[in-house]
């Protein structure tokens, strides 16, 4: 009897031998893939952290941009008032000339 438990012995250690060899082909593979996905983090993060620069960048440059815009309208806005009053002026003139002529006429 004690020879058939000395093979159960020898195929239990085999087993365990070979259990601990494939558990540490795994673990090794986990060590791989683990490090892969710590380097993807760092390049994430390093692509995320140019891109919030450039979004800051842009913000910059978008509000400059519509402070330009803001002032090229009101700049626009005040030369079309400009013109209104130069026009208006115009016409008020055109009609006082008109009624100097006709009083003129009337005098002649």
């Amino acid at each position: 009897m004690s020879t058939q438990l000395e093979k159960y012995k020898i195929i239990f250690e085999q087993a365990l031998t070979k259990l601990h060899e494939e558990t540490k082909i795994k673990f090794q593979e986990i060590e791989k893939v683990s490090q892969t996905l710590e380097n993807d983090l760092k390049e994430i993060q390093k692509e995320n952290s140019e891109l919030e620069t450039q979004n800051q960048e842009l913000q910059k440059t978008n509000h400059i941009l519509k402070r330009k815009i803001d002032a090229n309208k009101n700049n626009f806005e005040n030369q079309l008032e400009e013109i209104w009053r130069s026009t208006k002026i115009q016409s008020t003139l055109q009609e006082q000339e008109k009624k100097i002529t006709s009083i003129k006429n009337n005098f002649d």
